[in-house]
């Protein structure tokens, strides 16, 4: 296994913290949270019922490059989800490695205001989740492999206030146990703390579906669990969905599908079969 795909992990959150220094530099975190402060929207997205489809905007991937076609238009990707009835629409706003930006998401939020956005990306502070809500998004994506028991809370306690959700994404058993105890201490709003379970690990790029079994066990009782990665079509919703997991994030396929639209309604009847 090389040594980059080794690092890939540290490098984005080094990554990270550069884009964060930069950003700093422009506008200090008191300016961004009186920023934050006027802007009124949809408190806590509640995701307490039915399985649950996170849709994807996502250009370009380390493992495969381009992803999205040369007459990709953000809008009309977004609108496929949007329309098809998805529940969150994640935006990568990783710009070196997915080609993504801020103000993509703050494009898709305004546009589609009435579907809850995600920003997902390497987040290493508090002030990247006032980021996010400041560009439009209900909640942010979380790396528990990346972050310190600590950090978690701090940034956790930020998209609490601002009414946000979040999604601690776990690789392996030791990010379910760390996860278990970190949701139990936020009482009341715990439910508004989704996991994610990638079977891409993020360390070394290499995808592994039967990840999704090995941890299913570990689930927490009274947690929304997300299956991430490697979900291709309906036929792997069900088999999720017979394992426990209470829904999944969807990126790759959709946008690579010519029918995203198409594909997302097969993956949602499979959902409900069972």
């Amino acid at each position: 296994m090389s040594k980059q795909k080794n690092n890939f992990l540290q490098a984005m959150a080094l990554s990270s913290m550069k884009r964060l220094e930069k950003n700093k530099a422009n506008q200090s975190e008191k300016s961004l949270l009186k920023a934050c402060e006027g802007i009124k929207r949809k408190p806590f997205v509640e995701f307490q019922s039915g399985f649950v489809f996170i849709t994807e905007i996502k250009k370009s991937s380390p493992s495969l490059g381009q992803i999205s076609k040369p007459e990709f238009n953000l809008f009309e990707q977004a609108e496929a989800y949007a329309k098809t009835g998805s529940n969150v629409i994640s935006v990568l706003t990783e710009p070196s490695k997915f080609n993504g930006s801020l103000q993509d998401l703050n494009d898709i939020s305004k546009r589609f205001s009435e579907t809850p956005t995600m920003r997902k990306d390497f987040l290493v502070e508090p002030y990247q989740v006032s980021e996010a809500f400041l560009n439009g998004a209900g909640g942010v994506l979380l790396i528990l492999a990346m972050l310190s028991d600590r950090m978690l809370k701090m940034m956790i306690e930020r998209a609490i206030k601002h009414e946000m959700f979040v999604l601690l994404e776990a690789f392996d058993e030791v990010d379910m146990q760390r996860s278990k105890t970190i949701v139990s201490e936020f009482g009341l709003h715990s439910s508004n703390i989704l996991l994610g379970v990638n079977c891409r690990d993020l360390r070394t790029l290499d995808v592994n579906f039967s990840r999704f079994e090995n941890l299913s066990s570990l689930i927490p009782e009274d947690v929304v669990c997300i299956a991430e990665s490697g979900i291709t079509g309906a036929s792997e919703i069900e088999v999720l969905s017979n394992l426990g997991y209470s829904g999944a994030l969807i990126g790759t396929a959709l946008m690579q599908s010519e029918t995203p639209d198409q594909l997302l309604k097969e993956m949602m009847a499979a959902s409900s079969e069972k």
